[in-house]
């Protein structure tokens, strides 16, 4: 099968599953499996080198990123995401935690990832200050979180993220690089 990828200036966008288009593309290179993926062990640990900002929604949250590589958007994707729980600053990056997300196609893959990283976020304690792509095709995203448990002195929460959602989730690539948008659940 050939990877699906975007070319230049192309836009995907995703509405339910049954969604047409790749996650990676571009600036991407074929692994052992065939598939593309990003190098891992990228300098990104100490802060992503994309951009993030919250979009006006009535009831839940939106967020968008950009990135210059399709990885660099991912990783701001989910710095913005922990922002809206809690401070990263006051999280220091003392252990790693894979975050995994495997789908049917990219839609299904990339929220499963942040589905994984609102888990760890929620329900077992975990808060990030820094992410790092390894490893992402249309059916899988590895990245490693960089973080800490919870101290409720030291971390103070924002609010509750229940969950990413398929509503107006967009991936493209642009001539200035890629962007995302996400709309979770509150």
């Amino acid at each position: 099968t050939i990877p699906l990828q975007a070319a230049p200036g192309r836009r995907l966008e995703f509405s339910g599953k049954d969604s047409r288009g790749g996650i990676i593309g571009g600036r991407s290179r074929q692994g052992q499996s065939g598939k593309p993926f990003l190098p891992g062990n990228r300098a990104g640990y100490p802060g992503a080198m994309g951009t993030w900002r919250t979009l006006e929604h009535t009831a839940d949250l939106a967020l968008e990123a950009r990135g210059e590589t399709a990885a660099d958007a991912v990783e701001a994707l989910c710095q913005g995401l922990v922002a809206q729980v809690t401070d990263p600053a006051a999280v220091a990056p003392r252990a790693g935690v894979a975050i995994v997300g495997e789908g049917f196609d990219a839609a299904e893959t990339l929220v499963s990832a942040l589905g994984e990283l609102l888990y760890q976020i929620n329900a077992r304690g975990w808060l990030f200050s820094a992410f790092a792509v390894d490893r992402a095709s249309d059916r899988h995203l590895a990245l490693v979180a960089r973080g800490e448990r919870r101290d409720p002195a030291r971390h103070p929460l924002h609010r509750e993220i229940k969950a990413a959602t398929y509503h107006d989730l967009c991936w493209e690539e642009t001539p200035e690089g890629w962007v995302a948008r996400v709309l979770f659940d509150l």
